[in-house]
């Protein structure tokens, strides 16, 4: 289980021990709902560093920011080639947004970086500032970019090869094609206010997909 680091992280005059004691929702705390036979480590990017040379037993899903000052043009493909590799499920990207009242938008607001004020667009898929390494048109094509590639049917297959059964591999597939592929019947379902209904028959087609019927 990993906690990456804050973009504030990087001040000087950080504390990482004290976040690491008092984080928003702690690691310690989400694995306390483990069972007591499951094997965990916890890596907190305030005290350590992730080693990503490791490799996982268990990766569902992952949510990744672009647009940090050591990002340049290929951390799109690098990124979606790890994810893809790790046998990630579902994937989520964001374009790195500073927010007002945040200490990130105070020192972008400082260092005359930020684009504009239009608080609508400030919806984590465009761009609302200056990156350091590559343009702001080459962040927000690349962010769409990395949910195109990630999503294609062959990174799909490719994710799925990674898990050691064929019930595995299954579900892989259906879980990643369900989630983005058929995203339109998605919002069709959202709109209607039936996701609260169609959440646990999907639940139990996954939970139960490959295993054999019960006699």
């Amino acid at each position: 289980m990993i906690l990456p680091a804050l973009t504030e992280a990087t001040s000087p005059f950080f504390r990482p021990i004290k976040y690491s004691l008092f984080p928003p929702l702690g690691l310690a705390t989400l694995a306390g709902y483990l069972g007591p036979d499951d094997e965990v480590t916890l890596t907190d990017e305030h005290v350590q560093k992730v080693d990503l040379s490791d490799e996982p037993d268990l990766v569902v899903n992952g949510s990744f920011v672009f647009g940090m000052d050591q990002d340049d043009p290929s951390v799109f493909d690098r990124t979606v080639e790890w994810a893809v590799a790790q046998g990630i499920e579902t994937a989520t990207f964001h374009i790195l947004t500073p927010y007002p009242g945040t200490r990130l938008y105070d020192r972008m607001v400082k260092a005359g970086r930020m684009l504009h004020s239009d608080w609508d667009r400030y919806d984590t898929r465009r761009v609302v500032f200056k990156p350091a390494r590559m343009t702001a048109q080459q962040l927000e094509d690349g962010y769409w970019r990395a949910y195109r590639d990630f999503y294609r049917w062959g990174s799909i297959m490719r994710g799925a090869s990674t898990k050691p059964t064929l019930r595995g591999k299954a579900r892989h597939a259906a879980y990643a094609g369900g989630w983005k592929k058929f995203e339109p019947a998605w919002d069709l379902v959202i709109r209607a206010k039936k996701a609260g209904r169609a959440l646990p028959f999907l639940e139990s087609i996954l939970g139960g997909f490959g295993s054999r019927p019960a006699r």
